[in-house]
């Protein structure tokens, strides 16, 4: 519209301005999410429709009022002066916010702030855009609740126990006393498996449970870890003859039949036990070394007990040896890279690819990834390694690309030691460069773990990442516990669903409820899921009835050489075709 010469300019401001201001207030009052516009003073001026809604206030219940009139009471004055102290230093605040509802129930939403000023820079107005993340919250706290306690067994779980091991560690350094951890494994239950099926499995594995509590005090914390695996935290009177007491209660009490269904069932157990602190001062030492006794007692043919520090030698001179090894794995080209497809599961189309790092010891053979990669952890090692492994999955996918193969990504795990380095991202972006491979087809993978040891710093990253258009995964979910506060604001693509889960998830009602709430959360969080460690058609078809939308695992392909993989691409395009 332009105004005529005799047009009072005013008059065709407005006439322009007149259709804007209709559009601007159809948007405001139809936004999804809650807008609260208020004045200098904090006076309420205008809410939308979604506010009303969401809140149970109509427009005049609330204008011309302090929003204040809200307070849940969750949040103590504190709170609210560090939030206004922002909002005055940088003009803006955002955070998670409990309020209360007309009805008086107390909601939580995600609020951002903004103050709005004239040119001299005076506030004249504050504007709060809100979500409820109700739903949300409920999905956290029902994985809390997953989270703490094993379903089959109703004893704690892992990560229930390392937290009260953890507090107890604390307790026992000020008081100065000892504490004891027994490591329990059960054994030949894999043969009761085998012999009589997982319903059974599961009444021995409650039966166990019920005998090894029979052993001991109230002050004492048993957990089940998964499988056969269990711990016993001792907390009171003299720690290694308990221990030694109570261990041979279990041994004696489990190596008794137990009858089912007129079977006499014969297990028995072999234990490790570490003291805190002759053995360990934090969680992690206590642990491993109470599971390499427990692994010593069994190799000694099992019913036996076993303490850390008899173990210590065998596992001090297999440190040494790895650690000496692997400084001159890289250059002797001991190293290799294997690849494992990700496969989309409504169509069965290869969507990705993960790059799994191998060491073929010239003596030794193939070792465990799960044996060198911690010890490259903690030498540093892990740092030209893991460049090593990015170079030459990048480089390989370019030539399979300009070969004519499918253009899916390549997966790669970082540790969070390569996180923690100041020069990764350089090495990414030189990496694609040099091997002029397109950022969407990097796909770089973070265990939850090594994301929550620092979150501000992954965040940092991860968005660092997503600039340069590289996709981005947490990996082995559901192992840790992460914040859904970090979480929702991680900016990643996928979440991938640890093997653990997945193994048992159509006989193991804890791990089914656990991969339930997962994708349940990751839909509400718009991200995609990627199964872990699926070997059997019957997983598959449980994934799908979920909702997951791709799996990993030895039901289509194990991990693959680089040949193999390249044969693996050429029938997807032929099949594709």
């Amino acid at each position: 519209m332009r105004a005529r010469a005799n047009d009072d300019p005013k008059q065709a401001s407005a006439k322009i301005a007149t259709p804007r201001l209709k559009l601007f207030a159809t948007i405001f009052e139809n936004a999804s999410e809650c807008v609260i516009i208020s004045d200098a003073k904090n006076r309420v001026e205008m809410v939308n429709e979604a506010y009303c809604n969401i809140t149970g206030y109509s427009r005049s219940e609330i204008i011309g009022n302090s929003p204040g009139q809200m307070k849940s009471g969750v949040h103590d004055a504190d709170f609210y002066n560090e939030m206004w102290r922002t909002i005055s230093e940088t003009g803006c605040w955002s955070g998670e916010i409990w309020d209360k509802r007309k009805n008086g129930e107390i909601f939580p939403k995600w609020l951002s702030i903004r103050a709005i000023k004239d040119r001299i820079g005076h506030v004249r107005h504050f504007v709060g855009i809100f979500t409820d993340i109700s739903e949300l919250k409920e999905k956290e706290l029902h994985l809390e609740r997953l989270a703490y306690f094993d379903l089959l067994t109703a004893v704690p779980n892992r990560l229930q126990f390392s937290e009260r091991l953890k507090q107890e560690i604390q307790a026992a350094s000020r008081g100065d006393h000892q504490l004891a951890v027994l490591f329990i494994d059960l054994d030949r239950f894999k043969a009761v498996n085998d012999c009589y099926g997982h319903d059974i499995g599961d009444e021995v594995l409650k039966e166990a449970v019920s005998r090894m509590q029979s052993c001991v005090r109230d002050s004492d914390v048993l957990a089940r870890l998964g499988g056969d695996e269990f711990t016993l935290l001792m907390t009171s009177g003299d720690a290694e003859q308990g221990a030694v007491s109570v261990a041979d209660k279990i041994i004696d009490i489990i190596s008794k039949p137990i009858v089912f269904d007129q079977h006499h069932i014969e297990i028995g157990v072999s234990v490790g036990i570490s003291l805190f602190p002759r053995d360990g001062t934090n969680f992690e030492e206590l642990m491993l070394n109470a599971d390499r006794a427990m692994y010593h007692s069994k190799e000694s043919g099992g019913g036996t007990i076993t303490f850390a520090n008899e173990a210590l030698h065998h596992e001090v001179k297999r440190k040494l040896f790895l650690d000496n090894e692997l400084r001159h794995a890289l250059e002797r080209n001991q190293f290799e890279l294997h690849y494992q497809p990700q496969v989309e599961i409504a169509s069965g189309r290869i969507i990705g690819m993960e790059a799994l790092l191998r060491w073929n010891h010239p003596e030794e053979g193939p070792i465990s990834p799960a044996e060198f990669i911690p010890r490259a952890e903690s030498t540093m090692l892990m740092l030209p390694i893991g460049n090593w492994v990015l170079r030459t999955a990048c480089q390989q996918l370019k030539q399979w690309h300009d070969s004519g193969l499918p253009k899916v990504p390549v997966a790669v795990n970082f540790s969070a030691a390569q996180f923690r380095h100041a020069g990764i991202m350089t090495e990414i972006e030189e990496a694609l460069k040099d091997c002029d491979l397109a950022p969407k087809y990097l796909d770089v993978e973070i265990t939850e773990s090594a994301s929550m040891r620092v979150p501000e710093r992954t965040i940092e990253m991860l968005s660092q990442l997503k600039r340069l258009g590289i996709r981005c995964s947490i990996d082995d979910f559901g192992t840790g516990y992460s914040s859904l506060n970090y979480l929702k604001q991680f900016p990643v693509d996928k979440l991938k669903v640890d093997r653990s889960f997945v193994l048992d998830i159509t006989k193991d009602h804890n791990d089914l409820s656990i991969v339930s709430a997962v994708l349940g959360l990751a839909k509400g969080m718009r991200l995609r899921v990627v199964a872990e460690g699926v070997e059997e058609e019957a997983q598959l078809e449980l994934l799908r009835e979920l909702g997951c939308d791709y799996i990993q695992g030895y039901y289509y392909s194990r991990p693959l050489p680089t040949d193999e993989m390249r044969a693996y691409l050429e029938n997807s395009t032929a099949e594709s075709n």
